[in-house]
């Protein structure tokens, strides 16, 4: 569902349920997302006439969206008044400019201490960032920014930004601590979402569950991409277990040399299909393993077009192999 409303010429758009919030600017008809938040008042303060410290323009304190105009010049903010009673908000700051950058300082001393920003950040022409005043730190931090464009504030394109994954908060409705943290880095492109009363139970399932104990329980089914295709193979390959559980092969040559590559981290179990090509009647030298009944290596099925199956346990040291063979 989403509501819209219009505040000093541009149109927000609400987002009630989950997902992103996306912005609209009317004098140039593009719309940008910002990120999962609810925004409220607009405020376009009086262009820049220079540096800025201890930034407190006029609505501030409602305010949920700050569109600069840096005044023809780019221009370095080196704090903005800390909410009231230091307490947890967001703010999205937006560079109105169409061709100078503003720029964030990080601990700048010409701020006073709780209005400065951990980080230094640069919002180029165009483009946004989004801030959230850490209470315990009593800094803002830039969770993310936008890139900008060319022309000026179009706001457009979603997703052409950074999202600084190393901040996120803790806390929330109903309880009565707030806590930032910074787990990851910046560089993360996708995170795993949790909720339920521990936090351990995984979002949109319904049983699963990831303990503190490093345990993965509650699940149904656990399926795999795909069968890695090794492609066609003889004298000497590698069987790479890294490329994913289940693999297959042809053959269309013996092969004399095969190099089985374990698992980078960890114990399992592996599975290869070897498929006779070309005339058939091909066979492999095994590695050094402990195989089913009595030791022995699989006999591989002659005829063209034949599969047997190889399937590994890596026990962290060495392999354990069993084998069904001629399946037709």
């Amino acid at each position: 569902m989403l509501q819209d409303s219009e505040t000093l010429g541009t149109t927000i758009v609400t987002a009630i349920d989950t997902g992103s919030v996306p912005l609209a600017d009317v004098a140039k008809d593009r719309w940008k997302t910002i990120a999962t938040a609810v925004l409220g008042n607009v405020v376009s303060p009086t262009a820049f006439t220079g540096n800025v410290n201890n930034y407190n323009p006029a609505g501030l304190s409602a305010a949920s969206l700050l569109r600069i105009d840096t005044g023809g010049a780019a221009r370095t903010i080196t704090g903005i008044v800390a909410p009231p009673n230091a307490g947890v908000r967001s703010l999205v700051v937006g560079n109105r400019s169409s061709a100078f950058d503003i720029t964030l300082t990080e601990e700048d001393v010409l701020s006073v201490a709780e209005n400065r920003f951990l980080t230094e950040a640069t919002i180029p022409p165009g483009g946004m960032a989004l801030l959230v005043y850490d209470p315990g730190t009593e800094r803002w931090r830039v969770i993310a920014t936008s890139a900008g464009t060319a022309s000026g504030p179009d706001w457009s394109a979603p997703g052409a930004g950074t999202i600084h994954t190393d901040n996120y908060i803790e806390g929330g409705p109903g309880t009565d601590t707030t806590a930032i943290h910074t787990p990851g880095t910046v560089v993360d492109d996708r995170l795993v979402r949790f909720d339920g009363t521990t936090g351990t139970l995984v979002q949109q399932a319904t049983a699963a569950v990831l303990s503190d104990t490093d345990q993965l329980s509650g699940l149904k089914t656990v399926t795999n991409d795909a069968e890695y295709d090794n492609g066609n193979q003889s004298t000497t390959w590698t069987w790479d277990c890294n490329n994913g559980q289940f693999q297959k092969v042809t053959l269309t040559g013996s092969t004399t040399s095969l190099t089985i590559t374990p698992p980078t981290a960890g114990v399992g179990r592996f599975q290869l299909t070897v498929i006779q090509g070309g005339t058939g009647s091909y066979t492999i030298a095994w590695p050094t393993a402990k195989w089913i009944n009595g030791g022995t290596p699989v006999v591989l099925t002659t005829a063209v077009g034949g599969e047997d199956i190889i399937t590994g346990f890596w026990n962290g040291t060495g392999w354990r192999f069993a084998a069904g063979v001629d399946f037709q």
